[in-house]
């Protein structure tokens, strides 16, 4: 059976995945419940609340939550 969702923090793997999926097939594949622990820490930021608002609106339409966005996009600046 395969996995749905993908299991990566790679969006260009997410995009390409939802991008060419077949929505006919999805009722056989198997929803993954649980993520691993990937030795994440949590770390507290301050931004401004139009910039986060713009996060939550772009995270939406890509079909993600807005934390695993700024997650994709700091492991794009730092070359992951």
């Amino acid at each position: 059976m395969k996995k749905y969702p993908p299991d990566t923090d790679n969006l260009n793997a997410l995009a390409d995945f939802f991008d060419h999926a077949d929505v006919t097939g999805l009722a056989d594949l198997e929803e993954v419940q649980d993520r691993p622990h990937r030795g994440l820490v949590s770390v507290t930021v301050r931004l401004p609340k139009e910039d986060v608002e713009e996060l939550k609106r772009r995270a939406a339409r890509m079909g993600l939550g807005y934390t695993s966005l700024i997650r994709a996009a700091v492991r794009r600046f730092v070359g992951r």
